[in-house]
């Protein structure tokens, strides 16, 4: 039979036994993504587009139509891109998603996307960009285009979803 004393020691005992296991004193930090596994990780919508030209910048986002701000980029682990078309296509003939190819190259720096053109029109479109800003919510990549004499710049920011 326990005594007060012993008692009250063995809960004592217990009570430390509890402190001391339960302390994490270092905590391991997850592991960085890398650009690859954020881009895989959502479905990314256009939030705004720029044109920057001969010291001028157009807002390219604000004259598309509410049933293109819907669509969305979906990077998949085999280097499939998918578009998707959103809830509201703008075009009822057009088809609720294409596929083509993406890739991130020199150093987690670079997106290549290929994917065919929507809205009618038959071919390919591929643009290389530059990735300025990638987090597991918003991917800004610029784009660089030679006319001529005229440097483009059209910066594209999405958001993870």
């Amino acid at each position: 039979m326990f005594t007060k004393l012993s008692y009250s020691s063995y809960l004592f005992l217990f009570c430390q036994i509890v402190l001391v296991t339960s302390c994490n004193k270092s905590a391991t930090p997850a592991p960085a993504l890398t650009a690859t596994e954020k881009l895989m990780a959502k479905s990314w919508y256009l939030t705004a587009r720029t044109l920057t030209y001969n010291g001028t910048v157009d807002d390219l986002f604000a004259t598309y139509p509410n049933c293109a701000r819907d669509d969305f980029y979906r990077f998949q682990a085999d280097g499939t891109l998918q578009f998707d078309n959103g809830i509201e296509k703008c075009n009822p003939s057009e088809p609720q998603a294409v596929t083509g190819t993406w890739s991130v190259g020199a150093n987690d720096t670079n997106l290549t996307m290929l994917h065919p053109y929507l809205g009618g029109t038959v071919g390919l479109a591929s643009r290389g960009g530059t990735i300025q800003e990638l987090t597991e919510q918003k991917l800004i990549v610029v784009y660089s285009e030679t006319f001529g004499t005229t440097i483009n710049v059209t910066t594209s920011t999405y958001q993870g979803k």
